[in-house]
Parts: C-alpha cells; sequence; structure tokens
C-alpha cells in the first residue's frame, strides 16, 4: 500500500517540527507585544498552548473544539480555570496545513502575533525548521453524514467526500469585496501556495469602533487588509483577486485542527465567520453517528465505500 491517502499528499504517519522557532509580535486585538516559542511534542499530544505569563499550575490549553470560545473576532481558546488565549486561528492553520499534528506552543502574553495578518511567516517558520516522521498513525475522522450550521443568511457545512477538500463563498456590500470564492483540494502544497499567504480582513469604520471598546488594537494595513466604503486602503492591493475568501478557508482550517485529526470530508460556507465554524465543530463531534474515528490509512479503504444517506444535521445558532 502507499504510504500516503489518495488524492492528498497527506502521509499516514503522525510528525511534529524538527525543532524549535521563536517569533515576537504584537496581539492583532490587544496590540501586547508577544514571544513565542513553537516546539517538537511526542506523538498523540496534538497542539498544546502554555501561557507563561500566568503563574498557575493550570495555565495550559489543549487545541479542541471545546476549549473554543463563543467568539466571532477571533478564534479564542479557554481552559476549564478560565484562561484564554486569543487568536490562535493562523498558527494553528499554518501548523494543520503543513502536515505538523502534534506541537508545544509557550508564549508570554494573551494572544497570538499578528505578524503580517496572514499565516505566511509561520509557514515559512516551520519550513525553515522542517518536520519529522513519528512513530504513530495519523487519525482520521471520516465524515458519514452532512452536518451543517445556520446563523441568518450565514452557513457552514461539512459533507462526506473521498478526499478533504474546500468551497468557500463571501458576498459583501462594498464593492472593494464583492462576491468573492475559493474551491480547492485541501494538501499541503495547496495551502501554502493558495491560502496561507491570505490575510485578515475587515472595514476601516469597524476596526475604529472595536479600539474604542479595547479591541483591535493592534490592527493596521500593515496586518490586514483594510476596506473603506468602496476603497481598498491598503497601497499594495490584494495579494490575490479573492484573497478575503481564501482567509475564510484559512480559518475554516484552524477550526478543522480543533478536531484533533485530519478530517475527510468536503467543508462548504456562505459568510461563514468564527462563531459558526466553531459551532460547525461542536456539531459534527458531538454527533457521533455522523463521522468515523479511524486510522488515516484505514480511511483508504472506508471512503471507498458507497456512502448510505440519512438525514442531516442542522445546528441553527439563536
Amino acid at each position: 500500500m502507499n504510504d500516503i491517502f489518495p488524492g492528498t499528499d497527506l502521509t499516514f504517519k503522525q510528525r511534529t517540527l524538527s525543532n524549535s522557532f521563536h517569533c515576537i509580535g504584537k496581539g492583532y486585538h490587544t496590540g501586547i507585544s508577544v514571544g513565542m516559542t513553537v516546539q517538537p511534542a511526542d506523538a498523540n499530544t496534538g497542539y498544546v498552548f502554555q501561557r507563561r505569563d500566568v503563574y498557575s499550575s493550570n495555565n495550559e490549553i489543549l487545541a479542541r473544539w471545546y476549549m473554543a470560545h463563543d467568539s466571532n473576532l477571533n478564534l479564542t481558546l479557554v481552559n476549564s480555570m478560565g484562561v484564554q488565549l486569543k487568536s490562535v486561528e493562523h498558527l494553528l492553520a499554518a501548523l494543520y496545513g503543513c502536515g505538523i499534528d502534534n506541537a508545544y506552543i509557550s508564549l508570554d502574553g494573551p494572544e497570538i502575533p499578528a505578524l503580517d495578518g496572514s499565516c505566511a511567516p509561520f509557514v515559512e517558520l516551520i519550513r525553515q525548521v522542517g518536520s519529522v516522521e513519528q512513530s504513530s498513525p495519523r487519525k482520521a475522522i471520516v465524515l458519514t453524514e452532512a452536518v451543517r450550521a445556520v446563523d441568518g443568511e450565514s452557513w457552514a457545512k461539512i459533507l462526506p467526500s473521498t478526499v478533504p477538500s474546500m468551497d468557500v463563498e463571501i458576498e459583501l456590500k462594498s464593492k472593494a469585496i464583492g462576491f468573492q470564492s475559493y474551491k480547492g483540494t485541501f494538501t499541503q502544497k495547496n495551502f501554502e501556495n493558495e491560502l496561507a499567504p491570505a490575510r485578515i480582513y475587515g472595514f476601516a469604520e469597524q476596526l475604529a469602533l472595536l479600539k474604542d471598546i479595547g479591541m483591535g488594537l493592534g490592527g493596521s494595513v500593515d496586518n490586514s487588509v483594510l476596506v473603506s466604503g468602496n476603497r481598498l486602503l491598503n497601497p499594495e492591493g490584494f495579494r490575490f483577486p479573492n484573497e478575503c475568501a481564501r482567509h475564510k478557508a484559512l480559518d475554516a482550517t484552524a477550526c478543522l485542527s480543533l478536531s484533533g485529526a485530519r478530517v475527510i470530508g468536503h467543508y462548504f460556507s456562505g459568510n461563514a465567520g468564527h462563531r459558526l465554524n466553531t459551532a460547525l465543530m461542536h456539531a459534527l463531534m458531538s454527533q457521533t453517528h455522523s463521522y468515523r474515528m479511524m486510522d488515516l490509512c484505514d480511511a483508504v479503504d472506508f471512503v471507498a465505500r458507497p456512502v448510505v444517506k440519512r438525514k442531516k444535521v442542522e445546528l441553527r445558532l439563536v
């Protein structure tokens, strides 16, 4: 048997970093300068964050769906003692997208550094240190029925598929953004080239309001795509014509990583944000009849079987 899952570049064994890397940068929402070190971790560890600035025996946070806080501004994790960490989405997406299954992340502040507003800097740091195969098999979550989350006119769903793939649509009134879409098979190569460089985006008017309430304090055109009305404020323009849709796919990647496994399914969304993607993961993981957990190598034969159609699982946010 080939040791790569068909249609992807996913190998069957877990991987971690070959060495540690370090970076310093300010958080997008707090504006606080944070130093962060990302280290190799043992097989089956997943992604574990440690807040070095919190002097408590319970200053670690495991990146899992049940640790995700209900927020649409960023992906925030909160442990059982209330210790939280903001804006984990870009680092999680980079690790998951680059095929890293296990990492230990320590930092001295409440938020992951924003850097340039994308996860391309994290991808480059991962490339520089490299990765190593571990002895344990990768786990896979294979969708057996559709799961959907709805919030007003916004929605996100994940469907059975033979390969992991994404289909993202957004539509905003601003002519600077308008309708954008992204569609592709989820592979490491596609992630690094097509999704990682896409920056967070928003409206200058909304950013000003956020700063008035103590959020978005580190946000600027240096680490985000900013639009005012129908005008793009970044002098360099978009990195891609559909950069905003690609960033939505990047954010969705981070939420999928909270499953703790490689998700074999087709993610499809319309105007979905962090809150809706988190709700989708809660709907999926709490409905164990909607998926099968298995070693990734065993998923090869499983996805080749005919899918038995069942009633879809749907969660509506109030």
